[in-house]
């Protein structure tokens, strides 16, 4: 019985743990998030994603969009 117990009070401590990484990851991706917006703020984050993979912006300044992203 005393085994059991110990065993149960592993498997908590252990789900206690990955649900606290869990957390604190979700955080910093938050605070990172905000802070890149902080940076950006007239893009959203899926048109900074779309630029970088496509090299270009909507009305067309590849050469500024590429210094930009250089820079950074």
């Amino acid at each position: 019985m005393v085994l059991v117990m110990f065993l149960v009070w592993v498997l908590v401590m252990i789900l206690v743990m990955v649900l606290v990484m869990v957390l604190v990851m979700v955080l910093v991706m938050i605070l990172v998030w905000v802070l890149h917006l902080e940076k950006h703020p007239s893009k959203s984050e899926f048109c900074t994603n779309v630029t970088r993979t496509v090299g270009e912006t909507a009305d067309g300044n590849s050469g500024k969009q590429k210094q930009d992203l250089n820079s950074v």
